[in-house]
């Protein structure tokens, strides 16, 4: 399958807001970025050996706009 100019560009965005997140929060040492199609959708899965997050923690305290931001594309 082709990726369109768009999703590229959207790829792109939540690749840079990620590798942010993690520079400014995680203090981890080694980033991996996969991206493929499954079941014909486009899939980036962004790990890294950090400290982590509690998701729920920061949606109920308002916080968290980039993750919101990358999430249901």
């Amino acid at each position: 399958m082709d990726v369109t100019p768009l999703e590229c560009l959207s790829l792109q965005r939540i690749a840079e807001e990620a590798l942010t997140n993690i520079v400014k929060h995680s203090h981890a040492t080694v980033v991996q970025i996969r991206i493929y199609y499954e079941n014909s959708a486009l899939i980036m899965e962004v790990e890294d050996n950090g400290v982590g997050v509690d998701v729920d923690l920061v949606n109920q305290a308002g916080l968290g706009v980039g993750l919101r931001s990358m999430s249901g594309f």
